[in-house]
């Protein structure tokens, strides 16, 4: 079995920059608002949704490291890091009054992060230099 740990997996850290990127233009183009709570919701969404993608792609590494994962274990650590994204996004809406419409535009950075490094390696694939 591969070691996933000594290896490094350049799309997954391709598709976290790319996340990055799409977060600062989507607070860019939040700016012709000129709404603090707006572009606060799409950095705090923005942000939340890429460090969930790091550590859901730090738990499965390990996971698929392990020889016979004990697949409990797994379940519960899943379901606890879900609740505790649930209670951050709800803690966010009702303690911060964070604005939900900027809030559900930042979560969209991981999506778009996903879209754009598909339609990379698509490209790579196609072009005659590609991959």
């Amino acid at each position: 079995m591969t070691d996933l740990k000594t290896q490094a997996n350049p799309k997954l850290t391709r598709i976290e920059r790319w996340g990055f990127l799409w977060l600062l233009v989507l607070c860019a183009g939040s700016l012709v608002w000129r709404s603090t709570p707006l572009l606060l919701g799409i950095l705090l969404g923005g942000f939340l949704i890429l460090i969930n993608f790091h550590f859901l792609q730090s738990i499965l590494r390990k996971l698929f490291n392990q020889e016979q994962p004990s697949s409990a274990k797994w379940i519960f650590l899943l379901l606890g890091k879900f609740l505790g994204l649930i209670g951050i996004l709800v803690w966010l809406i009702a303690s911060l009054k964070v604005d939900v419409i900027g809030l559900g535009i930042g979560i969209t950075t991981l999506f778009l992060a996903l879209f754009s490094e598909s339609i990379q390696s698509l490209l790579k694939k196609g072009s005659p230099h590609g991959a």
